[in-house]
């Protein structure tokens, strides 16, 4: 199970790993189906810190032309990748700004108003409940994980 976290932990941490997956078909499928592993072991094992998601984030949200790139790509992916962030915060495993989770809302909408369609099942939440606001608060003063 270790060899997998830091297998996984290392091809989303990697420019290398992800500029060569977003040139396949797949590619933003994969570093969704790769960000929500990293959430799950966060989940079920507790040895995920908060920076992984950080470093994640300001990769693939904060960089705009990638951002644009996954959200191109496969809108769905990137909808599930959104919404994984958006979880990992509300459940503590990723600590960040008020601010970040906010914009990744701010994302969904923008998503839905552009292609009428937002894809959430896929987190085992309604669109309404996945819009709506942290329940544990986003500005969380301590991490449960670093």
């Amino acid at each position: 199970a270790e060899t997998l976290r830091l297998d996984a932990l290392k091809k989303i941490l990697s420019p290398d790993y992800y500029e060569k997956v977003l040139a396949t078909p797949e590619g933003v499928q994969d570093i969704s189906n790769c960000l929500r592993n990293v959430f799950g072991w966060a989940v079920t094992a507790g040895e995920v810190d908060t920076f992984v998601f950080e470093i994640s984030f300001n990769v693939f949200i904060e960089d705009k032309k990638m951002l644009e790139r996954l959200r191109e790509n496969d809108s769905q992916s990137y909808q599930t990748l959104v919404t994984t962030f958006l979880k990992a915060n509300e459940h503590g495993y990723w600590v960040t700004n008020s601010q970040n989770p906010t914009n990744l809302r701010r994302l969904l909408v923008d998503e839905w108003r552009k292609s009428g369609s937002l894809s959430l099942t896929s987190m085992g939440r309604s669109s309404s409940d996945g819009l709506s606001s942290s329940r544990h608060g986003a500005g969380l003063s301590s991490s449960r994980h670093g």
